[in-house]
């Protein structure tokens, strides 16, 4: 198993804004990330996103295994989330902020592979900024894959807190049981000390933001994408992807299976990921990869 470099991923004077803002804001929050360096010929350089409330330590393994199928890999933290800055109410201002995070992320892990394609896959939430990013830096990205992107949320998914109906904040009422149907899963995730539930107004404006970016921005794609989605996801509606990937066209493919919301940690995860790899594995064979850019 390819064990990960983990670091923090930093731009700009990080002691000159703190200096000026004060020690709990930051232009550009440090991300904490796990970065696998590929085994073998590379096929290209892959970012990996989290969900919603989650961090990057939840995909440590699945990082390990692209890079033993030749990636180099990017697990990170979002900013407010896991071990990134930022308070743990998530703490994006705009959409822009989301999509920032990928790029910092993805640009790093591409340093010492800067011809070869980059990559960004997500799951839920992380799935949308994957989304997003191809459409905001198509010269910098080569292709996607969205596991049940959050481009609408689905009936399971409510915000709580005295306030969320005015404001948009509170807590992210999401039940594992409905992101999971392994029971053994959703308890570690219940248990899982470093989710970060609670979510402020701002926050919830900027991933509305980004869900409206992705929605209009459908037919202007100029990367393709694997898009992935379980027939009966209650956190992600399954019928707003799908009208997503009909108004992309021929930039997208889509697989539908029968799995839960959290796709990699299903049991028969394989349905999805086999298809995902085969994918990648067609468009980006190993060692005779260069970037075509725009």
């Amino acid at each position: 198993m390819v064990e990960p470099v983990v670091t923090y991923l930093e731009q700009g004077d990080q002691e000159a804004q703190t200096a000026a803002l004060g020690k709990a804001q930051h232009l550009r929050p440090r991300l904490w990330a796990r970065e696998y360096s590929c085994v073998g010929d590379a096929r290209g350089t892959i970012a990996i996103t989290h969900d919603h409330a989650e961090h990057g330590g939840r995909y440590s393994k699945f990082g390990g295994r692209f890079a033993e199928g030749g990636w180099a890999v990017t697990v990170f933290d979002f900013r407010g989330h896991g071990d990134s800055d930022g308070e743990r109410d998530g703490r994006f201002h705009s959409a822009a902020d989301l999509v920032d995070d990928v790029d910092l992320a993805l640009q790093h892990v591409a340093f010492l592979l800067p011809e070869a394609p980059r990559v960004v896959l997500g799951t839920g939430l992380g799935a949308l900024a994957a989304i997003g990013y191809a459409l905001q830096h198509p010269d910098r990205c080569a292709g996607f894959v969205a596991l049940n992107p959050d481009i609408a949320p689905g009936p399971a998914f409510k915000k709580g807190g005295l306030l969320s109906g005015l404001f948009g904040g509170g807590t992210l009422q999401l039940d594992p049981a409905e992101r999971f149907r392994d029971t053994a899963k959703a308890a570690a995730f219940a248990n899982d000390k470093k989710l970060t539930m609670k979510r402020d107004g701002r926050t919830a404006a900027a991933v509305d933001e980004l869900r409206k970016l992705v929605r209009d921005g459908a037919g202007n794609l100029k990367r393709p994408g694997l898009v992935v989605i379980s027939k009966g996801d209650r956190i992600a509606d399954p019928a707003a992807t799908r009208d997503f990937c009909k108004r992309a066209g021929a930039q997208v493919e889509l697989l539908e299976t029968d799995l839960g919301h959290a796709i990699i940690d299903d049991a028969e995860s394989e349905k999805a990921i086999g298809p995902v790899f085969a994918w990648l594995e067609n468009r980006f064979p190993r060692g005779v990869n260069k970037e075509h850019r725009l």
